[in-house]
């Protein structure tokens, strides 16, 4: 099993029953052929033992960037949105 870091948008109801859209990051959790199986409960904050273990955990946060950010209602997956980012990072690797 493999893991990184991604972007979720999560939907939600407010107090009022109001519909709310919120963006974290969380750790992914990967099965043997790439598909996501399972990711944390909840948002992850960057973390490190001293400032450069703190710098590279931020390194590897700003890579889910360059990933679609995976949407999510409840505890479901229910599709991926692309971002100018993500984009423009895939027309440079050379993917369409």
């Amino acid at each position: 099993m493999s893991w990184n870091y991604r972007i979720f948008e999560v939907r939600s109801k407010g107090l009022f029953g109001e519909d709310r859209k919120h963006y974290e990051i969380r750790e992914a959790y990967y099965d043997n052929k790439g598909k996501i199986e399972a990711w944390a409960a909840d948002p992850i904050s960057p973390l490190g033992d001293d400032f450069d273990d703190l710098k590279e955990d931020m390194r590897f946060m700003f890579e889910a960037f360059k990933k679609p950010v995976l949407k999510v209602v409840g505890d479901k997956i229910v599709g991926e949105i692309e971002t100018s980012y993500s984009k423009r990072f895939k027309r440079k690797l050379g993917y369409r």
